[in-house]
């Protein structure tokens, strides 16, 4: 086809996203500056709009499901008692909070919460640890999470128990999950990178310590060589003409003896 390679060109190898790394463009050397920081602002920035889009989801699906359980509540019976007009409200009024949601401020909030607990070597919160409300101070931060038009159209307490199913739902969960493992992965690649110097500086020391162990191995075998020749050479012509002078001096000596 147009678009097929052409026969016998080399195999290029792709990027994760199917794309070469241009050649005009300069990797970025991370080994000697410390960018954590701009790192996981940017891991973070990126969950969040994921996080931010799962809830919107969920609240989507939360309303669905209490609207349907509102109808159901109704059509129970045709002369509802006390109990069903109670149940009847309370529904009514978590329809509104999930209504009035606010994803945006929820999915910042959620982010913040996770970031902390990675700096601190958690794991992330769960729907009820980011949305606490023990006291005052913790009442009010989850309420500013929710939203104020969440709060005014169903109360704190209703809000927030729509706010923690929200965010109990499994794909927000997956969400927060993998925005965790990224700003955790965050740290350990800046320590990989800073630890780059130190590892070119291993290997080369490395390779000039088997440069010298190879060059003293070619001297000692070069001087066993001179050595091997200095032998072969004394042993010439003269020095067999003097252990042959040796031998006839013995012989002489023997004589005069006799």
């Amino acid at each position: 086809g147009r678009g097929a390679p052409r026969r016998g060109a080399a195999h290029v190898e792709m990027g994760p996203q199917g794309k070469r790394w241009p050649k005009w463009k300069q990797r970025r050397d991370n080994s000697g500056d410390d960018v954590t920081e701009e790192n996981r602002a940017k891991k973070l920035h990126h969950g969040v709009k994921c996080i931010r889009k799962a809830l919107k989801k969920a609240r989507t699906f939360e309303g669905r499901k209490i609207q349907r359980r509102a109808t159901q509540a109704a059509a129970a019976t045709m002369t509802p008692t006390s109990a069903n007009k109670v149940d009847a409200a309370k529904l009514s009024t978590q329809l509104a909070a999930a209504r009035a949601l606010d994803v945006d401020a929820l999915g910042a909030h959620v982010g913040e919460k996770t970031l902390r607990a990675v700096l601190r070597g958690e794991d992330a919160p769960s729907a009820a640890e980011a949305l606490p409300a023990t006291n005052d101070s913790e009442t009010k931060a989850s309420s500013k999470a929710v939203g104020a038009a969440a709060v005014k159209a169903a109360g704190t307490t209703a809000a927030l128990v729509v706010a923690r199913r929200v965010l109990a739902a499994a794909c927000v969960r997956e969400e927060i999950n993998a925005l965790q493992e990224k700003l955790a992965l965050v740290g350990d690649r800046q320590e990989w990178a800073k630890g780059r110097l130190a590892r070119e500086e291993a290997r080369r020391r490395a390779k000039e310590d088997e440069k010298a162990k190879k060059e003293a191995a070619r001297e000692e075998a070069q001087r066993e060589r001179e050595e091997a020749k200095r032998r072969t050479t004394s042993r010439g012509p003269g020095d067999v003409d003097a252990q042959v002078d040796d031998v006839d001096d013995d012989v002489d000596d023997d004589e005069d003896e006799e």
